[in-house]
């Protein structure tokens, strides 16, 4: 209770969301509304809800089932409600950071996806956000690889549009994990987890955000997009009673009916439908004059396969190639591309220019809290106050210890990353040496290979050579015998030389001997031959496997050269760090 300052457990009846982390909660009406968390790696995407306004009695949790499929479940999101509806933006499941943002009707108990336009900002986790009229204001959170964010971002709920801000003055130091309150016309950001600024821990950042929102609102684009919007709500308002952007009161009672009014939630879908619309006409023109372009450069290449995809199909008439309207969508398709590029580029450049500004700026802050020092040392030497500038001088000690403590604390910090660096590198090296030799023994296993398949390449030719010849042998012994048989039949038929005949008889089972002879060695040679192919088979089968494993060994030692490198620039860095901040003590101590 805030009148007596004093806490007090509440009891309240049903199932409440449980434990949890990482959740968001609005309140409106005097019902507070609880979504999303995590409990235990487990990441939710459920809606709770309690009416605050009999406290402390008739107090029950009630969980609200949407009617259709809202956004992924998550954690360290922010949410905020404006009229009937609460936004979500960002959060995280652990596998990836969201960067979406979606609304949920209260009255309809629906999600939608907003078809959000604009300067989109980074997806991040455990931001800060804050409402002033329609619009949100997200500062900070943790980015990818987590980085600290210090960017601030506006969505309009009007219009879907998000927004960028610049030359903002001195602005917090980048934080996730902070708070962010609204009071008026003024933002308030207290706290959170950040790097640097050590005075930021006791500092309360003011932001005004009048003169954002004039520069908002003073955007033609925006103009023509609210004129648009409320032609578009002046033609549903003549079909509807009441307006959808004005608040209506809701019953906690009403959140689990189950009956809802489809007609709103129909045009609420077709309002989202016509926003995406729009977005990709304004895209169409682009699109159009790119396939054009890109057609008539096929065209004038003949690249064309089908005859369907001539110049008679372009998207848009520009005239032929040499014409000044397609040197013009020429021009701009180029200028578009290089646009694109530059902003990749500054993109890519900006994170070590914000590094040298935040590492500028703490050397300013150290600057003028010397010179603070020195000048209230001053006065209270020139007024002779020896209690104050002892005090003076025990501050400075303190400060001096912490920052020493902090420095050595950091410098540990550093030294024992030097180690785990340099530890890791000696393994990476040795696994490097070890991926070496082991590329040098596949590569003897190789050649080792290659040889044995040459020497039974070699002997497959001999033993065909052989085996030629013994068939050119078979097939004369054949011949032999045909002959001879035909002899011995001329001479059974006439009965004569009776010499000759036992002469044949004998020549026959000589040759018969050394066909039968001649058959077996051809049949070993056959034998002979298919085991050769059988172990040429296994040696390519070998040989395949030893090039597989020193094409592995050869990527394990690129991953482990990349690696070694990688170890090595960090090693450097953190050195010049160790480097840099023992020098910055030295000096301090020195003072």
């Amino acid at each position: 209770m805030i009148d007596n300052r004093q806490w007090a457990r509440v009891r309240v009846d049903g199932v409440g969301p449980g434990e949890r982390a990482g959740h968001s909660s609005v309140v409106l009406n005097g019902i507070i509304y609880v979504w999303g968390g995590q409990r235990k790696g487990k990441y939710l995407d459920d809606l709770y809800a309690i009416n605050m306004t009999e406290y402390p009695h008739n107090l029950q949790w009630k969980l609200i089932s949407p009617r259709n499929e809202g956004p992924m479940p998550r954690a360290g999101h922010v949410s905020v409600i404006s009229g009937n509806e609460m936004y979500i933006f960002g959060g995280t499941d652990s596998e990836r950071l969201y960067q979406d943002i979606w609304t949920f009707h209260l009255a309809e108990q629906c999600w939608s996806k907003i078809p959000a336009v604009g300067y989109i900002p980074a997806a991040r986790e455990y931001a800060a956000c804050a409402l002033i009229d329609d619009l949100i204001y997200v500062f900070g959170g943790k980015g990818r690889d987590g980085v600290k964010l210090g960017d601030l971002c506006a969505f309009r709920i009007k219009g879907y549009r998000w927004y960028m801000f610049q030359n903002m003055g001195p602005a917090p130091s980048p934080r996730h994990s902070l708070t962010m309150t609204a009071i008026k016309e003024k933002i308030y950001v207290v706290g959170g987890e950040f790097a640097g600024k050590p005075e930021d821990s006791l500092m309360i950042h003011a932001l005004d955000s009048c003169k954002y929102r004039k520069e908002i609102y003073k955007n033609k684009n925006v103009k023509k997009e609210e004129e648009e919007e409320d032609e578009e709500q002046e033609v549903s308002d003549h079909s509807i009673s009441t307006k959808t952007t004005e608040q209506v009161p809701i019953k906690l009672s009403d959140l689990s009916d189950p009956f809802h009014n489809d007609r709103v939630l129909l045009l609420r879908e077709l309002r989202s439908r016509d926003e995406m619309i729009k977005d990709m006409k304004k895209k169409e023109q682009w699109w159009k004059a790119e396939v054009t372009l890109a057609r008539k450069a096929r065209s004038s290449k003949g690249d064309f396969e089908d005859e369907k995809c001539n110049g008679d199909t372009d998207l848009m008439s520009i005239g032929d190639k040499d014409s000044k309207m397609a040197k013009l969508f020429n021009q701009l398709v180029s200028v578009k591309s290089e646009l694109r590029r530059v902003r990749a580029s500054i993109v890519q450049q900006a994170l070590p220019a914000s590094q040298k500004l935040e590492q500028a700026d703490r050397m300013r802050i150290m600057a003028l809290q010397e010179a603070a020092y020195y000048r209230s040392k001053y006065v209270a030497m020139k007024e002779r106050q020896e209690e104050e500038l002892a005090k003076i001088e025990t501050e400075r000690a303190e400060k001096l210890e912490s920052r020493l403590s902090a420095a050595l604390k950091e410098n540990q910090s550093n030294s024992k990353i030097l180690q785990q660096l340099q530890k890791r590198a000696q393994f990476d090296h040795t696994a490097r040496i070890a991926a070496e030799e082991r590329v040098k023994e596949a590569h003897e296993r190789a050649e080792d290979a290659q040889k044995a398949h040459q020497a039974a390449l070699e002997k497959l030719s001999d033993m065909y050579t052989s085996s030629l010849q013994t068939e050119m042998h078979l097939r004369n012994s054949s011949l032999r015998i045909t002959e001879l048989t035909n002899r011995l039949s001329e001479a059974l038929a006439h009965r004569s030389a009776s010499d000759e005949l036992s002469e044949a008889a004998i020549t026959i089972s000589r040759l018969e001997s050394t066909n039968i002879r001649t058959r077996n060695e051809t049949a070993s040679l056959k034998q002979n031959l298919a085991e050769s192919m059988d172990d040429i088979a296994r040696l390519r089968i070998l040989l395949s496997e030893r090039e597989e494993a020193l094409n592995e060994a050869n990527r394990q030692l690129e991953d482990s050269t990349i690696q070694l490198n990688m170890m090595k620039d960090a090693m450097s860095h953190g050195g010049r760090i160790s480097t840099s901040d023992n020098a910055h003590t030295s000096t301090t101590k020195g003072h």
